[in-house]
């Protein structure tokens, strides 16, 4: 064996870390949006529990909330929903379960609705210092209550 490798390949990565503050920056930053515009809901987990499939298509059709329309739904719950996950899967590119432990915030902006389940928020908050959120423009009771008679 005579000769060698003078340059050869080398394992890289290109990846960027960014600091622990930006990061929650961008969370409130992502959460604040999303409130402001009346486009992030909060839930009970017995309305999460629900995970038939045509229940699921019926909500997402009468609120109009299909990626078609708004760019989809993103539901958040706090633990995982087996019973969501299955109808979520079946419903393809309209809807998106991530448990909150999961969620990016490229995930909060990539889709038109976020429905969190109201534990997976108030854990978000204190994780991430969310404690100054705009008022909502419209009262988001009257949503929740319009979305439990869907049910």
């Amino acid at each position: 064996m005579l000769g060698g490798v003078a340059h050869g390949p080398r394992r890289r990565s290109f990846a960027t870390k960014i600091q622990r503050k930006v990061y929650a920056l961008a969370y409130r930053t992502a959460i604040s949006y999303r409130f402001g515009n009346n486009q992030v809901m909060l839930t009970t987990p017995q309305f999460l529990e629900h995970g038939k499939t045509k229940l699921l298509l019926t909500l997402i059709r009468q609120l109009k909330w299909t990626k078609k329309a708004i760019g989809g739904v993103l539901f958040v719950p706090l633990r995982e929903r087996k019973h969501l996950e299955m109808a979520a899967r079946s419903l393809g590119a309209d809807v998106t379960v991530k448990r909150v432990r999961e969620v990016r915030v490229k995930d909060l902006l990539l889709r038109g609705r976020v429905v969190f389940e109201r534990k997976a928020f108030e854990w978000l908050i204190q994780k991430y210092g969310l404690d100054k959120l705009p008022r909502p423009k419209q009262d988001p009771m009257k949503k929740y209550r319009k979305l439990m008679e869907l049910l």
